[in-house]
């Protein structure tokens, strides 16, 4: 058999033949093998680096006079217990403060299930992790993203108060590693 670092087919060899001949031989069949291992191995950690992480959380207050809704963007801890959010995902506090500048220098952009943008935008946004709150003097039961987003516009307010401001959710890209 020819060496391989990776099999290919012979000049002129149909990829049904080329099939064929990988089957047959048990070298090139353990070599295609690994091949698909290592490709499985990167198309899953291709999905895991494009796997969006959606968070719903409830709102603690609405402002009708001014528009404003405010609520906790994430929670990545109660109680002292680290909070799993809806797809199972562990925030830490360093990816959290990431994240959470990064979205208010760059986009601030509100959405309806993060596909209809609307004209809103977060207008505050505080990131209560406990060395924050311990530096306020206040001692919260959860640590995390709290915020407010104001409506400009009063049709799309209407709508959304009508259906009760269910929650806030944020969407965004992350790789995934395996904690033990």
């Amino acid at each position: 058999m020819e060496s391989m670092s990776h099999p290919k087919p012979r000049p002129g060899e149909t990829r049904e033949n080329f099939i064929e001949r990988g089957m047959a031989d048990p070298e090139m069949r353990q070599e295609l093998a690994g091949l698909h291992d290592r490709f499985a191995a990167l198309a899953e950690r291709w999905r895991n680096l494009s796997s969006k992480a959606v968070l719903r959380l409830e709102v603690a207050k609405a402002d009708t006079e001014k528009m404003i809704v405010y609520g906790w963007f994430s929670v990545i801890e109660k109680r002292g217990v680290l909070v799993r959010d809806h797809e199972g995902d562990i925030i830490t506090e360093d990816d959290l403060l990431e994240m959470a500048h990064d979205f208010i220098r760059r986009s601030r952009r509100a959405m309806v299930m993060h596909k209809n943008p609307i004209d809103a935008e977060v207008v505050e946004s505080v990131l209560l992790t406990r060395d924050v709150q311990e530096a306020l003097g206040v001692s919260l039961d959860r640590a995390g993203w709290f915020g407010a987003v104001r409506y400009n516009d009063r049709s799309e307010w209407e709508r959304d108060k009508a259906e009760g401001f269910v929650g806030f959710s944020w969407g965004g890209r992350a790789a995934r590693e395996r904690v033990a």
